[in-house]
Protein backbone atom coordinates (compact mmCIF):
# COMPACT_ATOMS: atom_id res chain seq x y z
CA UNK A 1 0.00 0.00 0.00
CA UNK A 2 0.86 3.02 -0.77
CA UNK A 3 2.64 5.57 2.31
CA UNK A 4 0.21 8.23 3.52
CA UNK A 5 1.01 11.84 3.04
CA UNK A 6 2.02 13.30 5.85
CA UNK A 7 -0.47 15.73 7.88
CA UNK A 8 1.69 18.40 8.30
CA UNK A 9 2.34 18.50 4.92
CA UNK A 10 -0.55 17.37 3.55
CA UNK A 11 -2.47 20.25 1.04
CA UNK A 12 -5.92 20.81 -0.61
CA UNK A 13 -7.48 22.57 -2.61
CA UNK A 14 -9.92 24.97 -1.31
CA UNK A 15 -13.06 27.25 -3.04
CA UNK A 16 -15.25 29.57 -1.36
CA UNK A 17 -17.09 30.90 -4.44
CA UNK A 18 -19.18 32.86 -2.34
CA UNK A 19 -15.40 34.91 -1.55
CA UNK A 20 -13.69 34.49 -4.83
CA UNK A 21 -15.04 32.65 -7.35
CA UNK A 22 -12.38 30.50 -9.39
CA UNK A 23 -9.68 31.23 -6.76
CA UNK A 24 -8.40 28.24 -4.79
CA UNK A 25 -5.34 27.72 -2.33
CA UNK A 26 -2.98 25.03 -0.94
CA UNK A 27 -3.46 25.12 2.47
CA UNK A 28 -2.04 22.28 5.34
CA UNK A 29 -5.01 19.97 6.38
CA UNK A 30 -5.98 18.29 9.38
CA UNK A 31 -7.63 14.96 9.07
CA UNK A 32 -6.16 13.73 5.97
CA UNK A 33 -3.50 11.14 6.85
CA UNK A 34 -5.65 8.29 5.36
CA UNK A 35 -4.99 9.83 1.97
CA UNK A 36 -2.21 8.19 -0.89
CA UNK A 37 0.60 9.74 -1.50
CA UNK A 38 -0.69 9.06 -5.37
CA UNK A 39 -3.91 11.51 -4.44
CA UNK A 40 -1.87 14.35 -4.80
CA UNK A 41 -2.96 15.46 -7.74
CA UNK A 42 -6.62 15.71 -6.65
CA UNK A 43 -5.77 17.56 -3.40
CA UNK A 44 -3.35 20.14 -5.33
CA UNK A 45 -5.43 22.68 -7.50
CA UNK A 46 -8.74 24.22 -7.90
CA UNK A 47 -11.82 23.19 -8.78
CA UNK A 48 -13.37 24.71 -11.57
CA UNK A 49 -15.58 27.24 -10.67
CA UNK A 50 -19.59 26.98 -12.12
CA UNK A 51 -20.70 28.84 -14.34
CA UNK A 52 -23.09 30.60 -11.57
CA UNK A 53 -20.23 31.59 -9.57
CA UNK A 54 -18.11 33.10 -12.91
CA UNK A 55 -21.57 34.68 -13.59
CA UNK A 56 -21.18 37.05 -10.55
CA UNK A 57 -18.07 38.40 -10.41
CA UNK A 58 -16.12 39.83 -13.54
CA UNK A 59 -13.05 39.55 -11.61
CA UNK A 60 -12.52 36.00 -10.96
CA UNK A 61 -9.44 34.05 -12.06
CA UNK A 62 -9.41 30.84 -14.02
CA UNK A 63 -9.28 27.58 -12.49
CA UNK A 64 -5.46 26.61 -12.36
CA UNK A 65 -5.72 22.96 -11.97
CA UNK A 66 -9.21 21.11 -12.32
CA UNK A 67 -9.54 18.24 -9.38
CA UNK A 68 -9.83 14.84 -10.97
CA UNK A 69 -9.21 11.40 -9.69
CA UNK A 70 -6.90 9.16 -10.98
CA UNK A 71 -6.84 5.97 -12.26
CA UNK A 72 -5.97 3.65 -9.29
CA UNK A 73 -8.26 5.13 -6.62
CA UNK A 74 -10.01 3.24 -4.36
CA UNK A 75 -13.48 4.64 -4.43
CA UNK A 76 -13.06 5.08 -0.65
CA UNK A 77 -10.11 7.47 -1.35
CA UNK A 78 -11.89 9.38 -3.84
CA UNK A 79 -14.90 10.43 -1.89
CA UNK A 80 -12.39 11.21 0.93
CA UNK A 81 -11.19 13.55 -1.32
CA UNK A 82 -14.16 14.83 -2.45
CA UNK A 83 -15.82 15.68 0.40
CA UNK A 84 -12.67 17.51 1.49
CA UNK A 85 -13.06 19.27 -1.46
CA UNK A 86 -16.96 19.74 -0.90
CA UNK A 87 -16.43 20.98 2.76
CA UNK A 88 -12.65 22.97 2.67
CA UNK A 89 -9.91 22.37 4.67
CA UNK A 90 -9.92 21.45 8.62
CA UNK A 91 -8.09 24.31 10.00
CA UNK A 92 -7.12 27.80 8.85
CA UNK A 93 -4.01 28.60 6.43
CA UNK A 94 -1.35 31.25 8.11
CA UNK A 95 -2.55 34.85 7.24
CA UNK A 96 -0.27 37.36 5.13
CA UNK A 97 2.80 38.09 6.17
CA UNK A 98 3.05 41.14 8.46
CA UNK A 99 4.96 44.30 8.32
CA UNK A 100 7.19 43.41 10.97
CA UNK A 101 8.21 40.11 9.59
CA UNK A 102 8.35 41.92 5.75
CA UNK A 103 10.98 44.11 7.12
CA UNK A 104 13.38 40.90 8.46
CA UNK A 105 13.75 39.65 4.94
CA UNK A 106 15.23 41.57 1.87
CA UNK A 107 13.59 41.30 -1.40
CA UNK A 108 16.66 42.15 -3.63
CA UNK A 109 17.25 37.86 -3.29
CA UNK A 110 14.77 35.88 -5.30
CA UNK A 111 14.38 31.87 -3.86
CA UNK A 112 13.83 29.98 -6.96
CA UNK A 113 11.67 27.35 -6.15
CA UNK A 114 12.99 24.26 -8.26
CA UNK A 115 11.40 21.67 -6.73
CA UNK A 116 9.02 18.96 -8.34
CA UNK A 117 5.50 20.49 -6.77
CA UNK A 118 3.30 22.54 -5.03
CA UNK A 119 3.75 20.75 -1.72
CA UNK A 120 7.49 20.72 -1.71
CA UNK A 121 7.48 24.09 -2.58
CA UNK A 122 5.17 25.09 -0.13
CA UNK A 123 7.21 22.46 2.68
CA UNK A 124 10.30 24.91 1.52
CA UNK A 125 8.58 28.17 1.96
CA UNK A 126 7.53 27.03 5.29
CA UNK A 127 10.77 26.40 6.38
CA UNK A 128 12.96 29.58 5.37
CA UNK A 129 10.14 31.36 7.27
CA UNK A 130 10.14 35.18 6.97
CA UNK A 131 13.71 34.78 5.78
CA UNK A 132 12.59 35.63 2.33
CA UNK A 133 9.69 37.82 0.27
CA UNK A 134 10.46 37.04 -3.21
CA UNK A 135 10.06 33.58 -4.90
CA UNK A 136 10.39 32.47 -8.41
CA UNK A 137 8.46 29.70 -10.12
CA UNK A 138 8.96 28.26 -13.30
CA UNK A 139 8.15 26.27 -16.11
CA UNK A 140 9.30 22.99 -14.27
CA UNK A 141 6.89 23.32 -11.23
CA UNK A 142 4.28 25.03 -13.81
CA UNK A 143 2.21 21.20 -13.98
CA UNK A 144 3.06 20.74 -10.73
CA UNK A 145 0.26 22.87 -9.13
CA UNK A 146 2.96 25.84 -9.73
CA UNK A 147 0.11 28.66 -10.50
CA UNK A 148 -2.11 27.61 -7.31
CA UNK A 149 1.17 28.20 -5.37
CA UNK A 150 1.87 31.29 -6.25
CA UNK A 151 -1.65 32.53 -5.43
CA UNK A 152 -1.01 30.85 -2.24
CA UNK A 153 2.17 32.61 -1.01
CA UNK A 154 0.78 35.87 -2.79
CA UNK A 155 -2.48 35.61 -1.03
CA UNK A 156 -2.22 34.06 2.42
CA UNK A 157 1.76 34.91 2.75
CA UNK A 158 2.17 38.07 1.61
CA UNK A 159 5.04 37.24 -0.85
CA UNK A 160 6.24 38.58 -4.16
CA UNK A 161 6.03 36.05 -7.23
CA UNK A 162 8.09 36.09 -10.24
CA UNK A 163 6.38 33.39 -13.03
CA UNK A 164 9.22 32.45 -14.93
CA UNK A 165 7.93 30.96 -18.30
CA UNK A 166 9.95 32.64 -20.80
CA UNK A 167 6.82 33.11 -23.19
CA UNK A 168 8.08 32.88 -26.79
CA UNK A 169 5.40 32.84 -29.66
CA UNK A 170 3.31 35.12 -32.10
CA UNK A 171 2.29 38.44 -30.71
CA UNK A 172 -1.18 37.82 -30.44
CA UNK A 173 -0.51 35.04 -28.29
CA UNK A 174 1.82 35.92 -26.39
CA UNK A 175 -0.76 39.06 -25.24
CA UNK A 176 -3.29 36.88 -24.76
CA UNK A 177 -1.41 34.62 -22.50
CA UNK A 178 -0.14 37.50 -20.87
CA UNK A 179 -3.67 38.98 -20.33
CA UNK A 180 -5.12 36.33 -18.64
CA UNK A 181 -1.44 35.82 -16.76
CA UNK A 182 -1.79 39.13 -15.32
CA UNK A 183 -5.25 38.38 -13.91
CA UNK A 184 -3.16 36.36 -11.12
CA UNK A 185 -2.11 39.75 -9.32
CA UNK A 186 1.59 38.26 -9.60
CA UNK A 187 4.45 40.81 -9.81
CA UNK A 188 7.06 39.62 -12.52
CA UNK A 189 6.94 37.68 -15.94
CA UNK A 190 9.83 36.66 -18.41
CA UNK A 191 9.33 36.63 -22.01
CA UNK A 192 11.95 36.23 -24.48
CA UNK A 193 13.40 39.44 -25.44
CA UNK A 194 12.49 39.58 -29.05
CA UNK A 195 11.07 43.24 -29.31
CA UNK A 196 8.18 42.31 -30.92
CA UNK A 197 7.62 38.80 -28.13
CA UNK A 198 8.53 42.23 -25.47
CA UNK A 199 5.71 44.49 -27.39
CA UNK A 200 2.86 41.84 -27.23
CA UNK A 201 3.81 41.04 -23.45
CA UNK A 202 3.88 44.69 -23.18
CA UNK A 203 0.04 45.24 -24.08
CA UNK A 204 -1.54 41.75 -22.64
CA UNK A 205 0.08 43.32 -18.93
CA UNK A 206 -1.88 46.38 -19.42
CA UNK A 207 -2.68 48.88 -16.38
CA UNK A 208 -1.82 45.84 -14.43
CA UNK A 209 1.18 45.54 -11.80
CA UNK A 210 3.14 42.99 -13.60
CA UNK A 211 6.34 43.71 -14.53
CA UNK A 212 7.71 42.19 -18.09
CA UNK A 213 11.26 41.30 -17.58
CA UNK A 214 13.07 40.42 -21.24
CA UNK A 215 15.22 37.81 -21.11
CA UNK A 216 18.37 38.42 -23.12
CA UNK A 217 20.81 35.27 -23.50
CA UNK A 218 20.02 32.41 -21.32
CA UNK A 219 23.18 32.31 -18.12
CA UNK A 220 23.39 28.91 -19.18
CA UNK A 221 24.49 29.54 -22.33
CA UNK A 222 28.18 30.55 -23.42
CA UNK A 223 29.33 32.10 -27.21
CA UNK A 224 30.07 28.29 -28.19
CA UNK A 225 26.25 27.53 -27.29
CA UNK A 226 25.35 30.79 -28.88
CA UNK A 227 27.53 29.78 -32.25
CA UNK A 228 25.63 26.12 -32.34
CA UNK A 229 22.58 27.55 -32.14
CA UNK A 230 23.51 30.28 -35.32
CA UNK A 231 23.28 33.27 -33.24
CA UNK A 232 25.56 35.90 -34.95
CA UNK A 233 28.75 36.36 -34.35
CA UNK A 234 30.59 38.47 -31.98
CA UNK A 235 31.19 38.55 -27.97
CA UNK A 236 28.44 37.29 -26.24
CA UNK A 237 28.61 40.36 -23.99
CA UNK A 238 27.90 42.71 -26.32
CA UNK A 239 24.98 40.50 -27.81
CA UNK A 240 23.51 40.48 -24.30
CA UNK A 241 23.60 44.46 -24.12
CA UNK A 242 22.05 44.99 -27.48
CA UNK A 243 19.21 42.66 -27.03
CA UNK A 244 18.66 44.29 -23.81
CA UNK A 245 18.28 47.96 -25.14
CA UNK A 246 16.54 46.90 -27.53
CA UNK A 247 13.94 45.17 -25.46
CA UNK A 248 13.62 48.32 -23.09
CA UNK A 249 12.66 50.36 -25.96
CA UNK A 250 9.92 47.76 -26.67
CA UNK A 251 8.64 48.21 -23.70
CA UNK A 252 10.23 46.32 -21.14
CA UNK A 253 10.22 46.98 -17.23
CA UNK A 254 13.44 44.77 -17.40
CA UNK A 255 15.69 42.54 -18.34
CA UNK A 256 17.37 39.43 -17.30
CA UNK A 257 20.86 38.69 -18.07
CA UNK A 258 24.13 37.16 -16.18
CA UNK A 259 25.99 39.32 -13.71
CA UNK A 260 28.89 39.49 -16.29
CA UNK A 261 26.53 41.64 -18.01
CA UNK A 262 24.77 44.20 -15.09
CA UNK A 263 26.79 46.71 -15.41
CA UNK A 264 26.96 46.73 -18.98
CA UNK A 265 23.03 47.22 -18.98
CA UNK A 266 23.19 49.18 -16.03
CA UNK A 267 24.84 51.88 -18.04
CA UNK A 268 22.63 52.09 -21.14
CA UNK A 269 20.21 55.26 -21.47
CA UNK A 270 17.28 52.91 -21.81
CA UNK A 271 18.30 50.98 -18.06
CA UNK A 272 17.53 54.23 -16.30
CA UNK A 273 14.56 53.43 -13.55
CA UNK A 274 14.10 49.66 -15.24
CA UNK A 275 15.02 46.21 -13.14
CA UNK A 276 17.97 44.30 -13.99
CA UNK A 277 17.68 40.74 -12.58
CA UNK A 278 20.26 38.32 -12.53
CA UNK A 279 20.13 34.71 -12.52
CA UNK A 280 23.31 32.56 -12.58
CA UNK A 281 23.92 33.94 -8.83
CA UNK A 282 26.59 31.53 -6.41
CA UNK A 283 27.55 31.89 -3.08
CA UNK A 284 31.78 31.71 -2.93
CA UNK A 285 32.26 28.21 -2.75
CA UNK A 286 29.09 26.59 -4.36
CA UNK A 287 29.08 24.93 -7.14
CA UNK A 288 28.14 26.51 -10.47
CA UNK A 289 26.04 23.39 -11.67
CA UNK A 290 24.78 24.38 -14.99
CA UNK A 291 25.48 28.06 -14.95
CA UNK A 292 28.35 29.31 -17.39
CA UNK A 293 28.27 32.76 -16.65
CA UNK A 294 28.32 33.48 -12.52
CA UNK A 295 29.37 35.82 -9.65
CA UNK A 296 28.52 36.12 -6.42
CA UNK A 297 25.74 37.56 -4.70
CA UNK A 298 27.51 40.76 -3.70
CA UNK A 299 29.05 41.32 -7.02
CA UNK A 300 26.07 40.82 -8.73
CA UNK A 301 24.77 43.59 -6.99
CA UNK A 302 27.16 45.71 -6.93
CA UNK A 303 27.51 45.39 -10.69
CA UNK A 304 23.83 46.78 -10.62
CA UNK A 305 21.84 43.96 -10.25
CA UNK A 306 18.08 45.58 -8.73
CA UNK A 307 17.44 41.40 -7.81
CA UNK A 308 19.74 38.45 -7.61
CA UNK A 309 18.10 34.76 -8.15
CA UNK A 310 19.21 32.01 -6.50
CA UNK A 311 17.99 28.26 -6.17
CA UNK A 312 19.82 25.09 -5.26
CA UNK A 313 22.65 26.94 -3.01
CA UNK A 314 19.88 27.62 -0.84
CA UNK A 315 16.76 24.67 -1.65
CA UNK A 316 19.13 21.65 -1.47
CA UNK A 317 20.81 23.13 1.50
CA UNK A 318 20.55 21.03 4.82
CA UNK A 319 19.47 23.97 6.35
CA UNK A 320 17.50 26.63 3.60
CA UNK A 321 16.33 29.28 5.52
CA UNK A 322 20.05 29.90 7.27
CA UNK A 323 21.31 29.36 3.76
CA UNK A 324 18.94 32.42 2.62
CA UNK A 325 20.41 34.42 5.22
CA UNK A 326 23.80 33.58 5.05
CA UNK A 327 23.22 34.74 1.37
CA UNK A 328 21.43 37.76 2.24
CA UNK A 329 23.94 39.06 4.97
CA UNK A 330 26.19 38.98 2.61
CA UNK A 331 24.38 41.91 0.35
CA UNK A 332 24.61 44.19 3.47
Amino acid sequence: MASSISASMCSCSSFDQTKSPGRGRIIATKGMSSIPAEAIIVVVGVRPPSARALQTSSRSAPPLIAARRPSGLSTQTSSNIAALLDTGPGCAASGPQTAQEASMSDDRLIVALDVPDALSGLALTEEIGDAVSFYKIGLGMLTGGGLALARELKDDHGKRIFLDLKLFDIGATVTAAVRGLARFDLDFLTVHGDPQVVAAAREGAGGSGLKILAVTVLTSLDRADLDAACIKPGPLAEIVTERAARALEAGADGVIASPEEAALIRALPQAAGRLIVTPGVRPAGAAPGDQKRVMTPAAAIAAGADHIVVGRPVWQAADPRAAAQAIMAGLR
